[in-house]
């Protein structure tokens, strides 16, 4: 009995199939971990650039506040100077000051980076009294006459020396 050629060539295209079918399933999976690796490669630079976010959010709280203080101090040396000092007192220096310590102290209350700092008990003690400071200053600030001023400010000058350092 002869072999019928056809059994043979039945075996060879379901050899050939299968590896063809290996092929694809092979390139399909190569493929696909190409693309999970592009998103892994995407996933991490979003997490670096969510984590630099959080830090500059971290440093923008820490320079708003440092920038207060500095502007607090600065303003203190010149009502200091204006109130002590031997020479005429210099008003627009004073009027300069408070109006950069008025900004810093606006930024410190409508600055979406100060959001974290709002729920805290002690920032919401202290904004009242910053604003109450301000809006004394701004009441004082028209008076030229060094004895008006003086009369005017003198809650601003027992609160500037409770906060000397």
């Amino acid at each position: 009995m002869n072999p019928t050629p056809a059994a043979p060539t039945a075996a060879t295209t379901a050899s050939a199939e299968g590896r063809r079918f290996l092929w694809w399933v092979a390139l399909t999976t190569t493929v696909l971990a190409a693309g999970l690796a592009v998103l892994l490669g995407v996933f991490l630079q979003q997490s670096r650039s969510a984590e630099e976010s959080a830090q500059l959010q971290a440093d923008s709280l820490t320079a708003l506040a440092f920038q207060h203080e500095r502007e607090f101090l600065r303003l203190r040396s010149a009502l200091t100077q204006a109130l002590r000092g031997r020479s005429p007192p210099d008003w627009d220096a004073v009027v300069l000051r408070h109006e950069i310590y008025a900004s810093r102290v606006a930024l410190l209350a409508e600055n979406p980076s100060i959001e974290p700092l709002r729920q805290l008990p002690a920032y919401q003690q202290l904004m009242p009294r910053l604003h109450q400071l301000v809006q004394t200053l701004d009441a004082a600030l028209p008076a030229t006459d060094g004895h008006a001023w003086t009369r005017r400010c003198s809650k601003w000058t027992r609160w500037a020396r409770r906060c000397k350092p």
